[in-house]
């Protein structure tokens, strides 16, 4: 079996409303059929808790090349070609 998604989401409304619930979903390599698992609260946290670190470098480098984009162009965030305006 090959994971094909790995989801987590926390929940905004019902019963579980602040907790994490996770989805796997494996394809069999063999029929090609899929096999979904749900996961509760406490192993979508562990998940969260190994990629964090990761999550924020990726957050990080995104930040900084917005950044970036805003000081190289001005004028485009404003509608203008002139960069000066």
């Amino acid at each position: 079996m090959q994971l094909q998604r790995l989801t987590i989401e926390r929940m905004r409304y019902g019963a579980n409303k602040g907790k994490y619930e996770c989805e796997v979903q494996f394809e069999s390599d063999t029929s090609g059929s899929n096999v979904t698992m749900p996961l509760g609260d406490e192993v979508s946290r562990r998940l969260l808790a190994i990629v964090a670190e990761e999550l924020m470098k990726a957050s990080k480098e995104v930040a900084e090349a917005l950044t970036n984009e805003v000081i190289a162009a001005p004028g485009k965030l404003l509608g203008s070609d002139d960069a000066h305006a």
